[in-house]
Order: structure tokens, then C-alpha cells, then sequence
């Protein structure tokens, strides 16, 4: 979602979810990340650290899977089932460490695509014009193609 509307909002969901009712469905709200925010999500665990431990780096992932998360939906609380209210530094409560992941992959995916709302809004003429595509290339045995056009 390439956006510079500070106040956007998009849904994600991971694909163990997709199946369930919208209505019950957790979701995970995110924001637009920043260039600077995106290059760290995606950067990945710095382990040039001497001292770090392996659990240093599980604590990056999830420190990093909650960039640029504002909120979520039907969440539950692991220890009782109840709505878990939302907190970014809880996610390690209610993800595992490959759900995390997931949802690492999912934010760099949606805040890599243009939306359907900045597609084709360019007031700029196409270079290549509007027409159609360049005739074929010949083949090489100098067999016809279907659909050549005639010479």
C-alpha cells in the first residue's frame, strides 16, 4: 500500500484465519510503514553481535512483526479465550514465532503494492500510447506464428 495518507488503514489476516467469518476473523490492523520503517522490517536480524543469544533474535522477530501494527480485531487471549485488548508489545502472546513471521511477510507485501486507488491515476500521457502491441517476432525456422499478421 503506497500511500502518503498518514491516516490509512488496511487489514490483514493470516491464511490459517482466511477461513473464518469476517465477523470472527482475527485481524491485525496495520498503518502505511515508511521507506526507512520497511527497510528495517525487511533487513532482518542483525547477528553480528557477539553477546546476542537466540533469544535476543525471537525478540527481534516479534519487535519487527509489530511494525507499524495500530490495533486488531477477535484476537484472543491465549490463558482464557476472551478478546485480548490490544497491546503491540502482547503480539509474542498471541502468535507463534512462524505466525509472526507471516505477518512480517504480509506488511512488506501490502506496503510494497500500489493501491487499487493509486493505480492508473497518472494525468501524464503514456509513453507508448494507447495502441496495441508490437507485431510478433518471426520465428526463427520461418514457420508462421498463429495470429501473424501478413506482410
Amino acid at each position: 500500500m503506497l500511500t502518503a495518507d498518514p491516516d490509512a488503514r488496511f487489514d490483514l489476516s493470516l491464511a490459517s484465519d482466511q477461513k473464518k467469518p469476517p465477523e470472527t476473523r482475527p485481524t491485525f490492523v496495520c498503518r502505511p510503514l515508511s521507506g526507512r520503517e520497511l527497510k528495517r522490517l525487511a533487513g532482518g536480524y542483525d547477528d553480528s553481535d557477539p553477546e546476542a543469544t537466540g533469544a535476543d533474535a525471537i525478540v527481534a522477530v516479534f519487535e519487527r512483526a509489530a511494525t507499524g501494527l495500530v490495533g486488531w480485531r477477535n484476537v484472543p487471549d491465549p490463558e482464557t479465550g476472551e478478546a485480548l485488548p490490544f497491546a503491540a508489545a502482547d503480539l509474542d502472546r498471541c502468535l507463534t514465532m512462524g505466525e509472526a513471521l507471516e505477518l512480517m511477510g504480509l506488511v512488506i507485501a501490502a506496503n510494497s503494492r500500489p493501491t487499487g486507488r493509486d493505480l492508473g491515476n497518472s494525468e501524464s500521457p503514456s509513453p507508448t500510447g494507447s495502441g496495441g502491441s508490437a507485431d510478433p517476432a518471426p520465428d526463427p525456422d520461418g514457420a508462421a506464428a498463429p495470429g501473424d499478421r501478413p506482410q
